[in-house]
């Protein structure tokens, strides 16, 4: 793990993102309590930040003085400054064991969706399935063309089958209208809800040896029975299903949107700059706020600037034609990853990691 200057200056502001990889032991939550931690939440776009926690004295008597006016209001697990929900959000959720319609899961999924903070000098930006499918061809392993036509149109492709894009389409979409964020909405074992993130770019550029064509990332909410927010897995590299664990109170947020540091090239997904792995580069700040003077690129997953959130559904329902296909979505890699790309969402580890039993 690397020491980010930037880290500890936000830290001595009282402005912090505390990584959590699920319950601490009583000797370290004490300390945290002592300390006067806290999540960085930003209440919209523009504004400014809005901090939880303070390390001074009136700071803290500011806030229980504010807290007598807010509790009456507050929602459980929620922050100072956050604003609710465009719809409630238990109004449309269904009772326990019945399945989310595509109502619930658009609600839930435009709700949470995360705000991305892509790396300086990112060169493999994000992009949509349909931007990379118009700059690719589909072909069989030994390098035979098949009819790409039958693949956009949802058609089924044989399993050894991968897609080659050109070489230009490597540098992912320059225009944020094709970013796009893939969701898959399902109950986890616990009764709770899961809401999966699938992050597309049209290349992994990871130190030459581990570049390959196409890269699907994810993080995971996770949601009680009730609808109210616990935590957030990131995946990284060989931790993805589902990803390192953080509780909801430790994520820096906008609103209630977890911010995503998106490693350069390799994409990988972390909370905070002390998260992130010594041979990964990522925005050295989640303040979105101060990303940009940093040289990093906001991406709101969920606002009008970019394409928004997809509900892909699941393997049993499938709402893209493209979750069913079990393709490769890349012919050429490097250095262990030499087959090519990765497979669809559906066909990866993480898609159904934490769910119920009948999770397709």
């Amino acid at each position: 793990m690397r020491g980010r200057p930037e880290h500890m200056s936000e830290y001595a502001g009282g402005a912090v993102g505390v990584e959590s990889h699920g319950p601490r032991p009583a000797a370290a939550s004490a300390r945290q309590g002592q300390r006067g931690r806290g999540a960085w939440v930003a209440a919209a776009p523009g504004a400014g930040p809005v901090r939880t926690a303070t390390r001074t004295p009136a700071g803290r008597a500011l806030l229980a003085v504010a807290g007598l006016f807010l509790c009456a209001s507050a929602v459980a697990g929620s922050h100072v400054g956050e604003r609710p929900p465009a719809r409630p959000i238990r109004s449309v959720l269904p009772p326990a064991g019945a399945p989310l319609e595509a109502e619930a899961r658009r609600t839930l999924l435009e709700t949470y969706a995360p705000t991305v903070l892509l790396a300086p000098g990112e060169r493999a930006l994000p992009a949509s399935v349909e931007w990379y499918l118009a700059r690719s061809r589909l072909v069989a392993a030994d390098g035979g063309t098949i009819v790409t036509a039958a693949f956009r149109s949802g058609g089924a492709a044989a399993e050894p089958a991968r897609l080659r894009p050109t070489l230009a389409a490597r540098a992912g979409s320059r225009s944020r209208g094709d970013w796009t964020a893939y969701g898959h909405v399902y109950r986890a074992a616990d009764g709770g809800i899961l809401l999966q993130y699938w992050f597309f770019y049209a290349f992994n550029d990871f130190h030459g040896f581990g570049d390959h064509d196409a890269d699907w990332e994810h993080v995971t909410v996770r949601l009680s029975a009730a609808g109210r927010p616990l935590g957030a897995w990131y995946a990284r590299h060989d931790e993805n299903a589902p990803g390192a664990w953080f509780e909801w109170d430790a994520l820096a947020r906008e609103d209630a949107h977890p911010v995503v540091l998106s490693a350069r090239g390799s994409h990988a997904s972390y909370a905070r700059p002390g998260d992130v792995a010594w041979f990964d580069d990522a925005c050295p700040t989640f303040r979105t706020d101060r990303a940009a003077a940093r040289g990093c690129q906001v991406w709101r997953t969920w606002d009008g600037s970019a394409a928004g959130v997809r509900d892909l559904g699941s393997r049993a329902a499938p709402a893209a034609h493209f979750v069913l296909w079990g393709g490769l979505w890349g012919a050429e890699g490097g250095l262990g990853d030499e087959e090519g790309g990765p497979p669809g969402p559906a066909f990866q580890p993480g898609w159904c990691s934490g769910g119920a039993a009948d999770c397709t």
